[in-house]
C-alpha cells in the first residue's frame, strides 16, 4: 500500500462530480472530458468510490480463524457478509490461497498428449515378476 499523498489534477469542476470519476457518487454531466476521449482525465485511471479496507477485513477474518474460537469464526464471517466488497475480498482471497496451482502441477486433458513423459521408467513385465518373487522371499524370511 502506497502512503504517499497524491494531487490528481482535474481539467474542470464539473469534474469533481462526474459520475466517471465518481461512480455511484457522481451525476451525469454533458461537459464530460472522459466521454469526449480526454486521454489525461483522471478517470482513465482512477475513480473513486465509498468502500471499506478489505486488506483489514481479510486480516481479521484470518485472525479469527487462527484463533481456532467458533464464536470468532462465525462473528466474522456474519461481519463479512453485511458488505458484498468484504464477503467478496475473502472469497477471492480463499479461493487463491486453496486452489493455488502452477501450471507443472496440473495437466489439462490436452496437454497429457503433448506432455514429455520420458523421464519416467516402465517396468518390463520380468522386472514386475522379479519384484513379486523378491517380496515372497522377504515375507519367508520374516516368519
Amino acid at each position: 500500500m502506497n502512503n504517499e499523498k497524491q494531487i490528481i489534477y482535474l481539467d474542470k469542476k464539473v469534474c469533481k462530480i462526474c459520475t466517471h470519476l465518481m461512480g455511484e457518487l457522481g451525476t451525469k454531466t454533458k461537459s464530460c472530458t472522459a466521454k469526449k476521449g480526454n486521454a489525461k482525465c483522471p478517470a482513465q485511471w482512477y475513480q473513486i468510490e465509498v468502500g471499506v479496507d478489505t486488506e483489514a477485513a481479510i486480516e481479521n477474518f484470518y485472525l479469527a480463524v487462527q484463533s481456532g474460537d467458533p464464536a470468532l469464526i462465525v462473528a466474522a464471517i456474519q461481519e463479512s457478509q453485511a458488505n458484498p466488497k468484504v464477503s467478496g475480498a475473502i472469497i477471492a482471497d480463499l479461493q487463491e490461497r486453496l486452489f493455488e496451482t502452477s501450471e507443472n502441477d496440473m495437466l489439462s486433458e490436452g496437454d497429457l498428449e503433448e506432455a514429455d513423459f520420458s523421464q519416467f521408467e516402465v517396468p518390463s513385465e520380468e522386472e514386475l515378476a522379479e519384484d513379486l518373487e523378491d517380496e515372497d522371499e522377504d515375507e519367508d524370511v520374516e516368519a
